[in-house]
């Protein structure tokens, strides 16, 4: 009983940071059509996503742990899930596991491939699914759109990053772990995090606990 309750209140306060985290995107009007969640997690944060945006974005998500795909899928997640491990080098063809559907989870062939790379990067894995929800929205629109990127990986953010040129340059905006003082080694502190993606063309805009916004200066306040 004692743990579930912690955890619960775990979960209602990322809520309630992922919440708080998401109001600049408003305020700034970023022009977001796609949300692409890399690490689930325990999809605290998910409902939020969904209820933060409407229907017209798009959301996909990577996710290297199956029962967490699993929960994000039985909790409304909408989109397709890719369960593969993006910053794992093991030597051997990447199998994918696409929970785009409510059987996807039991097909043993259609929705199941190999990736002919021993490092699965995050370019490949939009490519995988086709995720471009910027046409749609330029399509309905008649505007240019961005996309949302949301990363609890664990440390490895930065490495991910570094193979994932094509969509930072369709990315507005990141929310992104910060820690200060890392407990695990290999982890790299918030400065070092700040500074990468500065010099990938994003600027810190709002901290809330272990979590921060960045933006395209464009999208800063003056």
């Amino acid at each position: 009983m004692g743990d579930g309750s912690r955890g619960e209140k775990r979960r209602a306060r990322a809520r309630a940071e992922t919440a708080e985290l998401l109001q600049p995107l408003l305020k700034h009007i970023v022009p977001v059509s796609g949300v692409v969640q890399c690490g689930l997690g325990d999809w605290a944060e998910g409902p939020v996503l969904n209820e933060f945006f409407n229907n017209d974005q798009e959301f996909m998500a990577v996710e290297p742990i199956q029962r967490y795909c699993f929960e994000a899928w039985r909790d409304g997640f909408r989109g397709p899930i890719i369960q593969a491990a993006l910053w794992n080098c093991t030597g051997k063809r990447i199998n994918l596991q696409d929970f785009r559907s409510r059987t996807s989870m039991l097909d043993k062939e259609s929705r199941r491939g190999e990736f002919p790379s021993t490092t699965l990067t995050l370019d490949d894995a939009l490519e995988y699914v086709q995720f471009e929800p910027e046409a749609k929205w330029l399509m309905m629109y008649g505007q240019a759109s961005s996309l949302l990127l949301w990363m609890d990986c664990e440390g490895a953010e930065l490495t991910i990053l570094q193979a994932a040129r094509k969509t930072l340059e369709r990315t507005a905006a990141i929310i992104i772990e910060l820690k200060d003082e890392p407990k695990l080694p290999g982890w790299p502190p918030a400065s070092a995090v700040s500074e990468d993606l500065y010099d990938k063309g994003f600027i810190l805009s709002l901290r809330i606990g272990d979590n921060g916004l960045f933006l395209r200066p464009k999208y800063i306040e003056v």
